[in-house]
């Protein structure tokens, strides 16, 4: 009797997944989340450098130039995989123009790098089904993102050099299993922060952080599965592209990333609704 209780519970939860699922892909394409990540990716296209040469300029304050240059590095890699291969002649570019930045050119690139986070405010807005901010105010809330982003920045500073150890006491193995772990927590708190503050409504927390965990794992298989996939040499984007190539390949990633952060709004949407927590409050009776 009991394993048949615990059976249908099984069962129950499945189908509930299955559901939850299903439910978050018609959310997702009835709020044109797909045009609105390739947005997204169009405007990251012209605020990545701006939030690259902000990175700088804020690291320069508090690191010497290669110390920046090291930090920024694996936080390139990892944001942006689709560049790797670049990320050298990206960051070296990036320092040679940072003497050229004074705090007037500070405050612009740091306006300038905001766009993307006002089109992903207005995207979040409209998973949520929440009014729309007024114009100054969602400029100002994509202003304090950037700032967010470059906390962090200077945060995994530290955070690295802490990793670093740890992994030097391990076997390659466990090496593995910290990063990936660390790269999940911190991108989960990213997006749930993301999912917190940027949508003009109160968001649930737990829905919300389950929403951005799922995200989070999303993008990570598919951070690795573009670096297979471009190190596989199936494709040859420069054949065609020429030497808009890398751009193209960036233009993809920002897209699938975009799609997976607002495939994971969508998700806490459904989560939030009142039938799922009438589900779960019979489930737990």
């Amino acid at each position: 009797m009991g394993r048949t209780n615990e059976s249908v519970k099984l069962s129950s939860i499945l189908s509930d997944t299955a559901a939850a699922f299903t439910d978050t892909v018609h959310m997702f394409s009835r709020h044109e989340c797909a045009a609105r990540a390739a947005a997204l990716a169009y405007h990251l296209l012209f605020s990545l450098f701006p939030l690259l040469l902000f990175l700088v300029f804020l690291g320069g304050q508090f690191l010497q130039g290669a110390n920046v240059k090291e930090a920024l590095f694996p936080y390139l890699e990892t944001a942006m995989p689709a560049i790797a291969g670049n990320v050298e002649r990206i960051v070296e570019q990036t320092l040679e123009a940072r003497d050229s930045i004074g705090v007037i050119g500070g405050l612009l690139l740091l306006w300038s790098a905001s766009g993307v986070f006002s089109v992903l405010t207005a995207a979040l807005n409209s998973i949520w089904e929440a009014p729309a901010r007024p114009y100054w105010r969602r400029r100002m809330i994509g202003v304090l993102a950037v700032i967010l982003v470059g906390i962090l920045f200077l945060a995994t500073i530290p955070l690295s050099t802490l990793t670093s150890w740890v992994r030097g006491q391990s076997n390659g193995g466990v090496n593995h299993f910290l990063g990936l772990l660390l790269d999940i927590v911190v991108l989960t708190l990213l997006f749930w922060a993301m999912y917190r503050i940027l949508p003009n409504k109160r968001v649930d927390p737990r829905t919300s952080l389950i929403g951005a965990g799922v995200a989070a794992g999303g993008w990570k298989l598919a951070q690795v599965g573009m670096v297979g996939y471009l190190s596989s040499g199936l494709t040859n984007y420069g054949l065609v592209y020429g030497s808009l190539a890398s751009v193209v390949v960036l233009m993809i990633w920002s897209y699938l990333s975009g799609t997976i952060l607002l495939y994971g709004a969508s998700l806490a949407v459904v989560l939030e609704s009142d039938a799922y927590k009438d589900d779960e409050a019979r489930a737990g009776q």
